[in-house]
């Protein structure tokens, strides 16, 4: 769609503005697997609001066509297993931003229906305005997670081969295979888990090519690998192989990833970059009596202040 003039610039901009912050609900919603339910539906209903301000934005100003619901929005029942507690605060909250979004959804697309033939004015910014203003007189309560978790889940990763010490990379001989292996724990406070369990990883490799050895080289095609292990008593494993077709220095990115039993994927991590370095044997070798020169000239010189023989001078 092409955007005209300066003012629906502006407009355009707060859409995307407003599709980020939901973008940014999303990754927040699928970090939290130790949440409560409660805490989950109430980081939707978020993301939902922002979605909806983007499409009254596009729908009213913009596009000037009938709003379509971004989402479908829900609205919290009453039978909810949450402590009489939680239902008095947090159900309250919830169903109030629910009924608004759905008031907001309604009130939008009756206004982009009569304001549809007009030129851009102040009634289209009133309309905004007030949906703006609906949203945000429902009051604000942080959910019980953010607070408080009944829950604690954390992945621990052993990788084979292991990570290299800063500023060192491992080493490669070209039109060989990397052979890399992902161990992992999963470690949980509690005897139990409140809300749900992982039953499997996924886990990802991304390889690429941060700097070829050599100016002619062409950047190559490298392949994403993924696997999903099951989880045995705490603890999965996964195996790679990894083609790395040319000459430089890499980085593989490796991230595990938590599923429940209903197979929803919670992007819980770790993530970790392992430095790899590609070179024909001949070049490895090289490099290698390089590195060990210089650490002998290094251990050679003197300590200022002091003679060759450890006297003071």
């Amino acid at each position: 769609m092409a955007i005209g003039n300066p003012v629906e610039r502006k407009f355009h901009q707060c859409v995307q503005q407003f599709q980020s912050l939901a973008e940014q609900f999303s990754a927040l919603y699928s970090s939290l697997f130790d949440a409560d339910p409660s805490t989950l539906e109430y980081v939707s209903l978020l993301r939902q609001s922002c979605l909806l301000m983007a499409s009254a934005i596009s729908s009213v100003v913009l596009s000037r066509k009938p709003l379509v619901s971004p989402a479908k929005v829900s609205t919290p029942v009453a039978d909810s297993p949450e402590t009489p507690v939680e239902v008095s605060d947090n159900f309250n909250t919830k169903f109030l931003l629910g009924k608004t979004c759905r008031d907001v959804l309604k009130y939008a697309q009756e206004a982009a229906t009569s304001l549809q033939m007009l030129p851009i004015n102040e009634e289209h910014v009133a309309v905004l305005t007030q949906c703006s203003r609906m949203i945000l007189q429902v009051p604000f309560r942080l959910p019980q997670y953010f607070f408080v978790s009944l829950q604690q889940t954390n992945v621990k990763l052993a990788l084979s081969p292991p990570l290299p010490l800063t500023g060192q990379y491992i080493t490669v001989t070209l039109n060989t295979h990397l052979s890399l292996k992902v161990e992992g724990v999963i470690e949980h406070s509690g005897k139990t888990r409140v809300h749900r369990t992982p039953s499997a990883v996924y886990v990802q490799v991304v390889p690429s090519l941060e700097k070829p050895l050599a100016s002619d080289i062409k950047a190559p095609e490298l392949t994403r690998l993924e696997r999903t292990e099951l989880v045995k008593k705490d603890y999965f494993q996964a195996q790679f192989l990894l083609s790395l077709p040319v000459r430089g220095y890499y980085t593989v990115q490796i991230t595990a990833s938590l599923l429940d039993h209903e197979d929803t994927l919670w992007q819980t991590g770790p993530k970790t970059t392992m430095p790899i370095l590609v070179d024909t044997d001949e070049g490895l070798k090289q490099r290698q009596q390089q590195q060990q020169r210089q650490k002998e000239v290094g251990s050679a010189m003197p300590i200022p202040g002091k003679s060759m023989h450890g006297h003071r001078v």
